[in-house]
């Protein structure tokens, strides 16, 4: 076992272990709240004498809010530094690991692309080899025509479009074993403006801009009931709170 893993585990003990003092904290908080939770849910507010029970209960329960807050808080700073070792070497390792994966994957797409310029360069040749071969083979046969008095179809022949069959230029194998060659799309929105209007017109799905419901929700919050924007409408809603 290494001795970060030792270190580790130990420290998770006596962050989180029966007799840390997060666990005997939380078992002595909710000796606390947990007679005022019960004794909440038994309060009906019907005047002013239950009423005034009830904040009282609110008041404590929010108190008691504000203690586990605390006390969780703490307990999960402490965590993340008992993480912060382990996130970090993965991250150190896996960013090694992935640098010199994308490193091969940048060599074997750049052999991919030149090899598959060599083979298009290879196809021209040939093509045009092809053809020039067609041509003379046209001309050749145009002069023979011509030779046995037949000018009418030499003339034919000369006028005829050229024909060259295909080339057909063998590939190196284009891969081998192990290798997946994967091609990945984005888009970037250049006009906003002008993706709205083809919304607007139908052209483009509505998916294709979402709502920034944080500004949106500040909109609310600042003009209330007086926001006034085509297709939102403002919501209101209403709660009970309490001070500790």
């Amino acid at each position: 076992m290494s001795t970060e893993l030792t270190v580790i585990q130990r420290l998770s003990g006596e962050i989180l272990g029966p007799e840390s003092p997060f666990v005997i904290a939380r078992t002595e908080k909710r000796k606390e709240w947990a007679p005022i939770v019960e004794s909440a849910k038994t309060i009906t507010v019907t005047d002013a004498a239950s009423k005034e029970l009830a904040v009282g209960h609110g008041r404590l329960l929010q108190a008691s809010i504000k203690g586990l807050t605390e006390l969780y808080t703490s307990t999960k700073q402490a965590i993340d530094q008992v993480k912060k070792p382990v996130l970090e070497a993965e991250r150190t390792d896996l960013a090694t690991i992935n640098a010199a994966k994308e490193s091969l994957g940048s060599k074997v797409l750049a052999y991919d692309r030149e090899q598959a310029k060599i083979l298009a360069e290879a196809q021209r040749v040939a093509q045009e080899a092809a053809r020039q071969a067609a041509i003379e083979q046209q001309l050749a046969d145009a002069i023979a025509a011509a030779s046995a008095g037949e000018k009418e179809e030499a003339e034919q022949i000369l006028n005829e479009p050229v024909m060259a069959a295909p080339a057909i230029v063998q590939a190196a194998p284009a891969k081998v074993a192990g290798q997946v060659t994967k091609t990945n799309y984005s888009a970037v929105v250049t006009d906003l403006r002008k993706l709205v209007m083809a919304i607007s017109r139908g052209e483009v799905p509505l998916q294709a801009v979402c709502a920034d419901q944080t500004f949106l929700n500040q909109q609310a919050r600042s003009f209330r009931l007086g926001l006034s924007y085509p297709g939102v409408e403002v919501k209101e809603s209403t709660s009970a709170h309490f001070r500790s």
